[in-house]
């Protein structure tokens, strides 16, 4: 929390945040407070969202904002490893969602328009005494994934399906959905083979751009996903 007195003698930010270099020393010091007994740590760090403010010269500007967290997450990462953290510790690093700025043209030519405003980055970092090395996940997978993976890693059962993976075990998911932050009434599905919009509209809910041979199966889950909404 904001409020903390560890951040007293901070600058404030968006969102009334401190720097990500204050959160990240605050983490540390619960980490060494809970490092005899299993905990779960959220941390959700601001300095990435727009307007996108520098701390170290309050500048706004994207590029020096993304700079500044890939700084302070790579110096939180070594002091991790330096207290042997990634022993018995798992490190996730994932965003929420896709800047809220205009696509850039290059991300429409790679990705697509609806695949591009759905991208986050995804990072997992585990016991690093193994002879793996890093790897390159290339499958997509959606961020509901990693919950349904630590749950099978606590609990020693997989579970995956159509609509759901696990990133831990690899399974991807047959229908990613991904609801649209500009359009709170239309709500994409990514498949292998080819994506599709929904348009939420009641008893009409549709898939537009033609038939899928699917849409009843889609339409239906879409529903019953709403209910959560």
């Amino acid at each position: 929390g904001h409020e903390h007195p560890s951040y007293n003698n901070w600058p404030r930010y968006h969102f009334k945040s401190v720097p990500d270099e204050a959160l990240f020393n605050r983490l540390l010091s619960r980490i060494e407070e809970t490092r005899d007994s299993p905990y779960l740590a959220f941390v959700k760090t601001v300095s990435t969202h727009h307007p996108y403010i520098n701390p170290q010269n309050n500048k706004r500007s994207e590029q020096e904002a993304i700079q500044y967290a890939d700084q302070q997450i790579a110096n939180f990462y070594q002091a991790l490893k330096r207290a042997n953290f990634f022993t018995n510790g798992f490190l996730i690093i994932v965003g929420d969602h896709r800047s809220m700025t205009p696509l850039k043209v290059g991300e429409i030519e790679t990705m697509g328009e609806m695949r591009a405003a759905a991208r986050v980055p995804l990072i997992l970092i585990k016991d690093q005494n193994t002879n793996k090395g890093s790897q390159e996940v290339t499958s997509h997978f959606q961020q509901t994934d990693i919950f349904n993976g630590l749950k099978g890693l606590i609990t020693g059962q997989r579970c995956s399906s159509d609509w759901i993976g696990d990133i831990f075990a690899q399974r991807t998911a047959k229908y990613i959905y991904h609801r649209r932050g500009d359009n709170r009434n239309t709500v994409n599905i990514f498949t292998s083979e080819g994506d599709h919009s929904i348009v939420l509209d009641g008893d009409t809910t549709r898939i537009t751009g033609g038939n899928t041979g699917y849409e009843s199966e889609i339409i239906n889950q879409i529903n019953r996903i709403r209910m959560n909404f």
